[in-house]
């Protein structure tokens, strides 16, 4: 049984991902996301305030339009979308729309 108190002070204090704090009471994610999002367990946690952070960083800009500009001038100038995607921890399909101004349009 998940101790909605301590579950709280894990997203609180600790800034754990919902990833883990399934693996430490060894449920799935969904389910601790379910929880935080009050889709289960309602009663239990209408007395407490979840961080209003998103640990999971969805929606999150993962570069400043600097690194952007520099990684399309990179791309300009001859180098492959894979050594991009290798020196920057971007997938290469990521890196494809960012490459081709599909993503970060406002850079």
């Amino acid at each position: 049984m998940i101790d909605i108190k301590e579950l709280v002070e894990k997203f609180q204090e600790n800034r754990l991902t919902n990833a883990q704090i399934a693996e430490i009471y060894g449920v799935e994610e969904s389910t601790i996301r379910n929880i935080r999002l009050r889709k289960r367990r309602k009663k239990q946690t209408k007395d407490y305030e979840f961080n209003s952070e998103n640990p999971t960083n969805y929606g999150k800009r993962r570069f400043e339009c600097e690194t952007v500009k520099l990684i399309r001038q990179k791309y300009e100038n001859g180098e492959t979308i894979t050594y991009l995607s290798e020196t920057f921890g971007l997938s290469r399909a990521p890196m494809r729309l960012l490459v081709n101004h599909l993503t970060y349009k406002e850079c």
